[in-house]
């Protein structure tokens, strides 16, 4: 017989709701939704935020709706991320700064 790994009740990544946590640290919901599944890359289990959306840029929340092209410590990419822990998005995108 097959050993499972036993299912434990935590936030979920995404959604927040307390559940049970599938792979990537997301509920079922929201690990069999393409969209949110790609926001999160697998193998990578950082810790769960179980207050409220804290400005840590090395807790992925979810990943910013845009790309910015501006360069770090100028200006501009500090005010990109401060809009970004506004809306509870982390403050870096893997894409910034390559264009």
């Amino acid at each position: 017989m097959g050993r499972t790994k036993p299912q434990t009740k935590e936030h979920c990544r995404h959604c927040g709701q307390l559940r049970s946590i599938r792979a990537r640290g997301l509920c079922c919901t929201c690990n069999l939704t393409p969209e949110v599944r790609g926001q999160y890359p697998p193998g990578k289990t950082a810790p769960i935020n179980h207050g409220s959306l804290c400005a840590d840029p090395f807790i992925p929340h979810r990943l910013p709706a845009t790309v910015t092209d501006a360069r770090p410590g100028t200006d501009e990419k500090i005010a990109v991320m401060a809009e970004r822990a506004e809306r509870g998005e982390s403050v870096f995108h893997p894409s910034d700064g390559q264009a």
